[in-house]
């Protein structure tokens, strides 16, 4: 559910600021976190759909926010690998392929999350979170 806040200022009535909010996901603390979910959520779903779009996609977010440093990087990926975890308790069992499903995203986001955690560069340049590295 999405909330929408106006700025409207009588002076100039011409410029009115519109924001869209989603006060589900929003939050004090780490922008990190909202690039984070996005990530993941774009990983999961090329998942469901078996298609290369979602590559793109991240590599568009990323080029689009502003350089990360390497520190920032690394807590961006240990987010990510996060989310995907949470990721692994909605995919229903039953549907096609879902515990299979939920088991390739949990060995994928521990892996993140260890790798971020190690700082290893390598590891993600090439694999599928590579667009972190650009």
């Amino acid at each position: 559910m999405y909330s929408t806040l106006i700025q409207y200022t009588a002076e100039n009535s011409n410029d009115i600021t519109l924001c869209l909010v989603d006060w589900e996901t929003c939050q004090f603390g780490s922008y990190l976190q909202d690039i984070a979910r996005f990530i993941a959520d774009v990983y999961v779903l090329s998942h469901f759909n078996g298609n290369d779009f979602s590559v793109q996609l991240m590599n568009g977010i990323m080029k689009g926010y502003r350089r990360l440093n390497g520190e920032e990087i690394f807590q961006l990926a240990a987010y990510t690998g996060i989310l995907l975890l949470n990721w692994e308790f909605v995919i229903v069992d039953d549907g096609p392929g879902g515990n299979e499903l939920k088991m390739t995203i949990a060995a994928f986001a521990a892996n993140v999350f260890l790798k971020a955690c190690g700082k290893d560069r390598e590891w993600f340049k090439n694999g599928d979170l590579r667009c972190l590295f650009n």
